[in-house]
């Protein structure tokens, strides 16, 4: 979306931020209580002082990389606590935050980490692999079988596993996984992804602001394309 249609589109966009408009029962409940969701949770005090660190260590360094906003940090936070899942795929990690977020929504939760640029080493909860190509074949597509990962959070991508990426998340849609997507406007590499992944879908529903999506592959929902306020 570029910047000129996101301005002509701001009114519709912020009207279905807050719910007009928007006939399915779960994608009212989706935007205004998960989504755009006011409400403080427990940890965002902590999460506030994860960006804080996770700022103060690039700070010295000249044209460093975007730090995840506060705002979607949470975001991200608040989606985990709805989906409840025990299992996070992550692919890209530049700072950490999306990580050290993730792992503040419940001790249980077990991240494989892919392309570890941030040196997370939280052996116990995370597990960095150099290699997608086993998750690549064990994520069949087919419907009937849950995703080896309910979630995948992307958080950077590189040129040369864009390919491999789009079919592993093609696969993982189908077989009704939650996606989420950072860095759309600061990647083309990402958006281009974004745009494979949403004009094939044939069931599902996803939610963008053009910075951050989210795709969710219910089967029993019907195909939908949500661009928000949030």
């Amino acid at each position: 979306m570029t910047r000129l249609r996101q301005y002509i589109n701001a009114p519709g966009r912020y009207k279905r931020s807050r719910g007009y408009g928007v006939h399915s029962p779960f994608a009212f409940y989706f935007i205004r209580r998960v989504l755009c969701e006011r409400t403080p949770y427990y940890d965002y005090e902590a999460i506030t002082t994860l960006r804080q660190q996770a700022l103060d260590k690039v700070r010295h360094i000249k044209g460093h990389s975007h730090v995840m906003s506060l705002k979607h940090a949470k975001m991200i936070y608040r989606i985990l606590c709805h989906y409840k899942p025990v299992t996070m795929l992550q692919i890209g990690s530049t700072h950490g935050l999306t990580t050290a977020t993730a792992l503040l929504y419940d001790p249980k939760l077990h991240i494989t980490l892919y392309d570890n640029r941030s040196g997370h080493n939280d052996q116990q909860r995370v597990s960095v692999i150099d290699d997608i190509e086993p998750i690549l074949r064990a994520t069949t597509g087919d419907p009937t079988t849950p995703p080896p990962f309910p979630v995948v959070v992307i958080s950077d991508l590189r040129p040369e596993d864009r390919a491999r990426v789009t079919t592993l998340l093609r696969r993982h849609t189908d077989m009704g996984g939650v996606t989420i997507v950072r860095n759309l406007s600061n990647d083309s590499n990402i958006s281009e992804l974004w745009r494979a992944l949403t004009h094939t879908m044939e069931r599902g529903m996803s939610f963008t602001n053009a910075k951050i999506g989210i795709i969710t592959g219910d089967r029993d929902l019907p195909l939908h394309h949500y661009k928000l306020w949030f």
